[in-house]
């Protein structure tokens, strides 16, 4: 099939407002419509090898306007969960701690050894070998300054066990750097999990100083709930005590506190951790702990199932 070269002239005479030349009239139910016949193909052949303009549709569905919603979490202690999770929930270990476990062969799932990723179902039988759980867990209440990191891996930091004389504890629950106040240690890993996981939603109090005054509607936009990212509402109970200072209460991890109160232009100056669900910082000065205990370390397991 060959085509010619035709002249541009009558084209663009009608691209500049002139009347449209036949051949680039719109055709009418008078008109017929021509279309251009392959010698030895039928045109029904001829429209499966080359795509029609809809096959080249640029249209694209809208996106919501939080993004996507997130996948729900499962409820702790539901079935079928990853070994890790499993040995993590169960107090063995942490998830990372677990995956050495199973890596070492130390774990078994109906007798076989578990493998990274494995499924647990509730009828299952796991077995962790040559593991043996303290005989006692303890549980201190120690009040991080800044500078203290409770990540032990973070380079360039001095983390908790370098700072304090306690062998064996590992907090639960991080802390910014730069933040400072109440943070659990423990030996007990059963807890982890259990205190961590959003879908539990322990109450939390933090006290902030602002590096300048709080606008009039501050805790009114603060409590009437925001959605960073594919979060849920974010809800918070504030307390003003100053001009420049106030405490507020939360039941999610606290990670988006900064940049919630910089979107109602309040800069942080510092940042203290209070208060754990039933366990206060009290009295403690930075870099000191005490052990917790009675009915305070009564309240606390009971509130976490154990």
């Amino acid at each position: 099939m060959t085509f010619s070269k035709k002249p541009q002239k009558t084209f663009n005479a009608f691209k500049k407002g002139g009347s449209a030349p036949a051949r680039f009239a719109r055709p009418t139910a008078k008109t017929p419509i021509r279309s251009t016949s392959v010698p030895g193909m039928s045109i029904a052949k001829l429209s499966k090898l080359v795509p029609t303009v809809a096959s080249k549709s640029t249209h694209r569905p809208a996106k919501p306007a939080h993004g996507p919603s997130p996948i729900p979490k499962k409820a702790p202690g539901e079935f079928p969960m990853r070994i890790n999770k499993y040995l993590g929930w169960k107090g063995y270990s942490t998830r990372r701690g677990a995956d050495d476990l199973i890596a070492k062969r130390m774990v078994t799932i109906n007798g076989h050894f578990a493998a990274l990723g494995d499924q647990v179902n509730e009828s299952d039988t796991v077995e962790v070998r040559n593991t043996r759980k303290p005989e006692s867990y303890s549980y201190y209440a120690y009040n991080k300054p800044r500078g203290v990191s409770t990540d032990p891996t973070r380079k360039g930091t001095i983390d908790i066990s370098q700072s304090i004389p306690l062998n064996g504890m590992f907090p639960v629950g991080g802390l910014d750097t730069n933040a400072e106040g109440l943070v659990i240690l423990t030996n007990d890993r059963r807890i982890t999990d259990r205190l961590l996981n959003p879908a539990h939603e322990h109450m939390k109090e933090f006290l902030i100083q602002t590096i300048g005054p709080l606008r009039s509607n501050f805790k009114e936009k603060m409590e009437s709930g925001v959605v960073i990212g594919d979060s849920k509402p974010l809800h918070y109970s504030v307390n003003i005590i100053s001009d420049t200072l106030f405490s507020v209460r939360l039941h999610d991890s606290g990670s988006h506190l900064r940049q919630m109160c910089s979107m109602f232009f309040a800069e942080i100056e510092s940042l203290k951790r209070t208060q754990i669900m039933n366990v206060t910082l009290g009295k403690l000065t930075p870099n000191a702990f005490r052990r917790i205990e009675g009915e305070e370390l009564t309240g606390f397991l009971r509130a976490l199932g154990l």
